[in-house]
């Protein structure tokens, strides 16, 4: 007979399992995502290549590669997603610029400090989802100041959708998010508003993003045009 405290792991290590199935996020090791951006008229404007390196336990290891239209890869980044509970907890710094390769910010130390961006397995419409902020200190050798740029984001969820990608058909929840950037540079602050909306699929991610004027016009947008597990 087995001890008792193996059958206790074993049953906890089921039931982890079963609640990162849900959740809106792939803990599929070496599973990979391409994104494609485009302009408001459709043109393409570069893609982003997101891959899971390797997953222990309830933690999978995020690499993405951002290249313009050109091919040319801008940004190089590493982040981490968590599984807890009935919510996935994905790391701050996936929204770090990463390593540029632009000539102009070689020096540059870009520091991320802030909260996980918790995401429930269940999202119902009308749901207000757990505010995520952080902080971005882009440090350049040589400049007299650094510059600080704090992120609050608020998210809510619009409804249900069916999405069609290139990479497949998907059963989608939209959400509608809300960026604020308060950038603190040579004692000067400026604030932005972003707006923007999130189709996310379960055992995916996300499978496409709108970004808006204030008034309502498309600015850009990302559809998921390739996955693979």
């Amino acid at each position: 007979m087995k001890p008792f405290i193996t059958i206790l792991l074993a049953l906890f290590s089921t039931n982890m399992y079963a609640q990162c199935e849900q959740a809106f996020f792939s803990f599929d090791e070496g599973a990979t995502f391409e994104y494609t951006s485009y302009d408001k008229r459709g043109r393409e404007d570069g893609k982003n290549i997101t891959k899971i390196l390797k997953v222990e336990g309830n933690e999978a290891f995020v690499h993405a590669e951002l290249h313009d239209k050109d091919g040319k890869k801008i940004v190089d980044n590493e982040y981490t997603v968590l599984c807890e509970g009935d919510r996935i907890k994905i790391d701050f710094r996936q929204f770090a610029v990463g390593n540029l390769n632009d000539k102009s910010a070689k020096d540059a130390e870009i520091i991320m400090e802030g909260d996980f961006m918790e995401l429930p397995n269940d999202l119902t419409p009308g749901q207000e989802l757990p505010e995520a902020k952080g902080t971005v200190t882009i440090k350049v050798e040589g400049a007299p100041m650094n510059m600080t740029n704090e992120i609050s984001i608020n998210r809510t969820v619009d409804g249900k959708e069916t999405i069609t990608t290139p990479a497949g058909t998907f059963e989608t929840y939209r959400l509608s998010e809300t960026t604020t950037s308060s950038m603190n540079m040579m004692g000067m602050r400026r604030t932005v508003t972003g707006y923007s909306k999130t189709w996310v699929a379960k055992g995916v991610g996300m499978v496409k993003s709108e970004t808006y004027q204030k008034n309502g016009r498309l600015l850009s947008y990302s559809l998921l045009t390739a996955f693979s597990k």
